[in-house]
């Protein structure tokens, strides 16, 4: 994994450096770049690498639009005999690109306001880029640690009779519970209201029995389409032998 995170980084860096030598071609007139990297060619490629990301995320997200559409439910094994679905979570490549584009930043604006960044010493602008490229290589291991580990999976262990539900925002740690606890599952929509803009989502819920003998729900996960919110609410109704609706309130209506 290291050694693709480097490599990752290392392609990255040379096309900072292309894009970077026109950019600054162009609206900063440095005449000597082909000749010699100085303080001043660091500082650059470092204001510039978030630039750099930018475009380059750009471009992923288009080459993505010509892949076929992955399936709605993805559901893969794991070592102790558990079914698991990875819900969410940020992809290394994502903490990657927000690790290298955040500390470039941090660090041109320390260097630029206490020495200029174009005057800095070259010992600082190579430490600072040494540091940079450190963030973004522990930003991937620590990212694919957490996948490896199944930090963001949702476990359904049959011979245990398990569930086991990932934190999320509004659950800091993970909550385990029997299937014989679970009351009921369903979809619900979820409004959130963005710079007075409302968008909605697909919330899916499950009823809970608590110890004291009540009943709270928990948020499994949020969605963006609707259809991956139902299968995934589907798939678990015929694991754990539950509707949509509570035997209660079925027999109400």
């Amino acid at each position: 994994m290291l050694a693709r995170v480097a490599w990752f980084i290392v392609l990255l860096v040379i096309a900072s450096l292309w894009t970077t030598a026109t950019v600054a071609m162009d609206f900063f007139a440095i005449s000597s770049m082909a000749n010699q990297v100085g303080s001043a060619k660091l500082f650059l490629l470092m204001a510039l690498l978030p630039f750099n990301l930018t475009v380059l995320w750009l471009f992923g997200m288009l080459g993505r639009a010509f892949k076929p559409e992955p399936p709605l439910l993805s559901i893969f094994p794991r070592e102790d005999g558990s079914e698991c679905v990875e819900l969410g979570g940020m992809g290394t490549a994502a903490s990657v690109f927000l690790a290298l584009g955040g500390s470039a930043l941090a660090f041109a604006a320390m260097l630029g306001g206490l020495t200029g960044g174009f005057n800095a010493p070259l010992p600082v602008g190579v430490g600072a880029w040494g540091a940079i490229i450190a963030c973004g290589v522990f930003a991937g291991r620590w990212s694919h640690a957490r996948q490896k580990a199944g930090y963001h999976d949702l476990r359904l262990h049959a011979e245990a009779r398990t569930l086991s539900l990932p934190p999320i925002s509004t659950r800091r740690h993970r909550l385990d519970m029997r299937w014989r606890n679970v009351r009921s599952l369903r979809v619900a929509p979820y409004i959130c209201t963005h710079r007075g803009r409302p968008y909605t989502y697909h919330q899916l819920t499950l009823e809970l029995f608590t110890a004291d003998g009540g009943v709270r729900q928990e948020t499994i996960a949020i969605f963006d389409r609707q259809e991956q919110a139902e299968v995934l609410a589907h798939w678990l109704r015929t694991r754990l032998e539950v509707g949509e609706t509570a035997p209660v309130e079925q027999r109400s209506t």
